[in-house]
């Protein structure tokens, strides 16, 4: 143990979301994602060259799934145009090992998150009661039971972020799986799916080339389509409609991949996860709504209400930037709302005290300390150029500090002065060199919020290189 005793005997899975998961090809043995460098994003999505690998094959539609392996967790910062970075999980497993279990207890479930959920699910339920009978036969199991004086129900306990938590979601609607399941927590999963992924397929044009590579992948990966949004988010007129097939193939989507995206979503049954408990991200910039218009998806800040009697209403409810909040609250107990980014949701502090717990059995939040605190920043941003960064939701002092580092060396490489601007405080980054780079804002709560951007050189791309 790196930290005192044990606070549970339970058997516990890391489930992380997409693109959190380590890919090399099977055959070589060659990482296709999840690279340290943080050169390599800059040059993959500028060039498209180190992409090509990770679409999906015709092989691999037809479930030949031999070509790809998912090796680990990420362990590195990664990134990718219009989701934004991707924090490591190590934050996440060490609180686990740290303050609740016994090392031989933690399983780190890594998989193929451009396969669909389904696929993995299946993948996660036989993992998991492996690593449960394994952790049972272990002397640290009974060594925890008789120390702490508990009966022997050694169960398992799932820990899912993002993507994850749909996976973790499809493997418990086997009730026999479920059966072995006593607590679920969730972290910025997207229940009912993320505009985002609507815009990931069809943006693009008049963007940077970056988002031009992103949709060339994206409209290639089942997993994907897992993710597009099943609740009214498509603007109709003054109202609102569902997704459908036609929507996705007229901005430029499988017509067959989207068709069994939908089938699959419509056979999970509406059964609560066995002791749940839900975090969602808040009070960032969210795209909830879209409207599709000439083969192009243009992304809305807002969610159009259910008229009753004034239709076209629409309230910005926020989210983490890329799932908007109530996508990420599925029916049953509230959710525990905390003011971060996506990608750096399931490495917070704020997170790690709500898992912690609620595997301790305690009640989390609100606490003192929590924020409001919103942060908005482009995703993708030409090097040697200013870009603007908005911090919202700083209070009634209306005090913020922000800072800008590199994501690979950690080093704090700008420190720009947010100023009053309207209803936000401004702040201007001169410019940056090609790299990745964590944007954090600090408002006095006990986290700051942080999201990635990628600066990188216009002139370098290769337009025959995986974009349009």
């Amino acid at each position: 143990m790196s930290g005192g005793e044990p606070r549970s005997a339970d058997a516990v899975v890391v489930v992380p979301g997409i693109m959190g998961s380590e890919l090399v090809e099977a055959e070589s043995g060659r990482v296709l994602w999840g690279l340290r460098d943080p050169g390599w994003y800059v040059s993959a999505w500028t060039s498209g060259r180190s992409l090509k690998d990770l679409a999906v094959t015709e092989d691999e539609r037809a479930g030949r799934y031999e070509r790809v392996r998912a090796t680990r967790l990420l362990t590195f910062a990664a990134f990718a145009p219009v989701l934004g970075g991707f924090e490591p999980y190590r934050r996440l497993s060490r609180t686990m090992v740290a303050d609740l279990f016994h090392p031989a207890a933690v399983l780190e479930f890594a998989y193929d998150w451009r396969l669909p959920v389904d696929h993995n699910a299946h993948l996660l339920a036989n993992a998991a009661q492996r690593h449960l009978a394994a952790w049972r036969r272990h002397p640290a199991c009974d060594e925890t039971l008789r120390r702490r004086a508990v009966d022997g129900d050694v169960r398992l306990v799932l820990v899912a972020h993002s993507m994850g938590g749909l996976v973790t979601r499809k493997a418990c609607a086997d009730a026999g799986f479920a059966g072995l399941v006593r607590k679920v927590v969730t972290l910025g999963t997207p229940f009912f799916g993320a505009p985002k992924a609507v815009l990931m397929m069809g943006s693009g044009r008049g963007f940077p080339l970056p988002r031009a590579r992103l949709r060339s992948l994206a409209r290639a990966l089942p997993g994907v389509y897992d993710l597009l949004p099943g609740y009214r988010c498509v603007r109709d007129g003054i109202g609102a409609r569902r997704l459908t097939v036609p929507d996705v193939t007229s901005i430029g989507g499988d017509a067959d991949l989207a068709a069994e995206a939908f089938s699959r979503r419509a056979t999970i049954p509406d059964r609560r996860l066995p002791g749940h408990t839900q975090v969602v991200g808040a009070f960032q910039p969210t795209v909830q709504a879209v409207t599709i218009e000439a083969g192009q998806a243009t992304g809305h800040r807002y969610t159009i209400l259910p008229p009753d009697g004034g239709a076209g209403r629409t309230a910005d409810l926020g989210g983490d930037g890329t799932v908007p909040r109530e996508s990420a609250e599925s029916p049953g107990p509230g959710a525990v709302p905390l003011a971060q980014s996506h990608g750096a949701l399931a490495a917070s502090e704020d997170a790690m005290v709500v898992v912690r717990d609620t595997l301790d059995g305690l009640r989390s939040g609100p606490w003192q300390g929590a924020s409001e605190l919103g942060l908005d920043a482009p995703d993708v941003i030409a090097a040697g150029r200013p870009f603007t960064v908005e911090i919202t939701g700083a209070g009634r002092t209306g005090r913020a500090s922000c800072s800008v580092f590199d994501a690979g060396t950690g080093l704090r490489v700008a420190t720009p002065v947010p100023r009053p601007g309207g209803e936000a405080l401004m702040g201007e980054v001169e410019s940056l060199p090609p790299g990745l780079f964590w944007i954090q804002a600090d408002g006095g709560g006990r986290s700051q919020v942080r999201r990635m951007v990628m600066s990188f050189d216009p002139a370098v791309g290769d337009p025959d290189g995986g974009g349009e």
